[in-house]
């Protein structure tokens, strides 16, 4: 089992969290590096730096003992790189930790890691971690995690050289469980807000202050952003040439609910500096919004997919008209489906 994230060229580094005997009683985990190497023939491997050993669980024996979080198998979030380097959640023998180490060496950047959310002993979390975010632009690292019970949920801000806390902010509706958490948030194109999803809305934040800028709560009344995938965004450029956030959205009211309605998705675009709704299209999917892919735009149209769940596992990819006209939505303009 294992998470890979990997640096941009020239020297590619690879980090995974790996359980070599897992399943087992003792998986052996660690958080390890390998310089990838390649060549113009496409020829290439990987050769070992540094591996940093993370326990089946944490005694409170040594109190920066660092070990695998308990999600009903031993788990961490992906790691994620910058800053030269890594950082990820694990556990240690309070609960939630962000951990912070050098890609050269995998030392550790703090003195401890940064305790985020406290766990009893032998205990489950709620759900995986989902992957931090680094923000280059103001040296930052943005985590979410599960604070509690019943799904609570919170994103927190830390500085990337002393791991200290800036902003936190709670978030909400993490808790259904048709929903992944898979990254933490996204960064606007500038990397000075970041997009949250909470209680079916999405939210942008000052990445610097964690203040609210807008919502779609007020941009975009009666409509639940949807989709099975958090924080399911895609971005798009308008025809003046303005950055877009791209989201799925239907009418229902903001609930688990919305997840499980049948069509009548939409695909909304927002202009990303302020939240206003610059035109919607609707899908011509048919399956539960909560089986939905993130929407994207490539050469003037929004594309999205679908998955549904064994035992009839099957993959659509839907392809729509861009429609950026902030009048009624657009249906009907259907330009392709893919049937995988």
């Amino acid at each position: 089992a294992g998470s890979e994230v990997a640096t941009s060229s020239p020297g590619m580094t690879v980090v995974r969290v790996e359980c070599e005997q897992y399943p087992g009683p003792n998986p052996n985990c660690s958080v390890k590096a390998f310089a990838a190497t390649g060549s113009a023939s496409g020829k290439g491997g990987v050769s070992p730096l540094w591996q940093v050993p993370l326990s089946q669980s944490c005694d409170g024996s040594n109190p920066r003992e660092v070990c695998m979080c308990s999600c009903d198998e031993p788990c961490t979030s992906p790691p994620v790189l910058g800053h030269g380097a890594v950082f990820l959640l694990a556990c240690n023998h309070r609960g939630l930790v962000l951990l912070g180490l050098s890609l050269a060496s995998g030392k550790p950047l703090w003195s401890e890691p940064r305790q985020l959310a406290a766990v009893e002993p032998d205990s489950t979390l709620y759900a995986e971690p989902p992957a931090p975010i680094w923000s280059e632009k103001h040296n930052l690292v943005f985590v979410g995690f599960f604070a509690g019970g019943h799904g609570d949920a919170r994103v927190q801000a830390h500085n990337a050289s002393s791991g200290e806390p800036v902003w936190a902010s709670n978030v909400s509706g993490h808790n259904c469980t048709c929903l992944r958490w898979e990254v933490a948030g996204a960064l606007s194109s500038e990397g000075d807000h970041l997009l949250l999803w909470s209680a079916f809305a999405l939210q942008s934040v000052s990445a610097v202050t964690g203040r609210t800028a807008w919502s779609t709560m007020n941009q975009l009344p009666g409509l639940a952003v949807v989709g099975g995938h958090i924080p399911g965004i895609g971005f798009g450029t308008s025809p003046a040439g303005e950055t877009a956030v791209l989201i799925l959205v239907n009418e229902h009211r903001r609930d688990c609910d919305a997840m499980y309605k049948e069509g009548g998705v939409f695909i909304q675009a927002l202009r990303e500096k302020d939240g206003v709704p610059l035109g919607r299209t609707q899908s011509p999917m048919v399956n539960d919004a909560a089986v939905a892919t993130p929407p994207v735009e490539v050469g003037g149209l929004w594309i999205h997919g679908d998955q549904t769940e064994p035992p009839k596992s099957r993959s659509t990819i839907y392809a729509v008209r861009a429609n950026y006209s902030s009048g009624r939505a657009v249906t009907n303009q259907v330009e392709g489906e893919i049937h995988l």
